[in-house]
């Protein structure tokens, strides 16, 4: 994402903003399937009770399998069509698919389109959010829409932290309208210590890290690095932000 460029400001003075969308998709997608079967499977507390010692408390941990559950993903750009792609062909699940900017007509491969984002809410076990950060995703999530989603679904994010109105999720958490919720991204990065998610019951955290991996940064370095070449030189990079900077 280039929410943190005030692309505006470069366009105004002719600078070409390049990035680099096709770098980490794959190495977000997979880091997006491993919180869904943490959260799946319970992972995380299994853990912490065994380095406590507590290895009785296994029977506390029952899974659930994602063969044959609804993943809902919302957003299909690269990240999001990936996910499903994954999901339905290695895990045989049912995805279901909300995009507004989705062409009419058009197959979702792997992805059944719903009509709405309600419509989706009500019918995922599983829910991920792959979406920019815009004034019209800004807190996509609230309380009124986490209210939709169903019993005990586990919700994943790895966009942008302020897509979900975090303060509603915890609460959400805490009145056990959820079965979990595995977040790599927050509204405020680094995520305070006091914050209200960090005390949330079945919550999964890590610290943003869903696109570190050694072929995804290297692979983001060098489309950068070209991209800021193809500039200097005179050509058309291959993935502009801001093509009226050029004008």
């Amino acid at each position: 994402g280039v929410d943190n460029i005030d692309v505006a400001a470069a366009t105004a003075r002719r600078i070409a903003v390049v990035f680099t969308p096709t770098a980490n998709a794959n190495a977000v997608a997979e880091h997006t399937l491993t919180l869904m079967l943490a959260l799946a499977r319970q992972v995380y507390p299994a853990s912490a009770a065994l380095h406590a010692g507590r290895f009785a408390d296994r029977n506390q941990f029952e899974g659930v399998e994602l063969a044959g559950k609804t993943l809902g993903v919302v957003g299909l750009g690269r990240i999001g069509l990936r996910v499903a792609e994954m999901a339905r062909h290695g895990f045989h699940m049912d995805v279901r698919g909300f995009d507004p900017f989705w062409p009419a007509g058009k197959s979702a491969g792997a992805v059944t389109l719903e009509p709405s984002l309600e419509v989706l809410l009500g019918k995922a076990d599983f829910l991920t959010l792959h979406v920019p950060l815009t004034p019209d995703t800004q807190h996509l999530l609230n309380a009124a829409r986490l209210r939709l989603l169903k019993p005990g679904c586990r919700l994943v994010n790895t966009s942008r932290g302020a897509v979900i109105d975090e303060t509603a999720l915890a609460a959400a958490l805490a009145a056990g309208q959820l079965g979990g919720a595995a977040l790599d991204v927050f509204e405020t990065e680094p995520l305070p210590a006091d914050h209200p998610l960090c005390r949330a019951p079945r919550i999964l955290l890590t610290p943003h890290i869903s696109s570190s991996t050694k072929e995804s940064l290297e692979r983001m370095a060098r489309d950068a690095a070209q991209g800021a070449l193809d500039v200097l030189q005179g050509r058309l990079p291959a993935w502009l932000v801001n093509p009226e900077a050029r004008r």
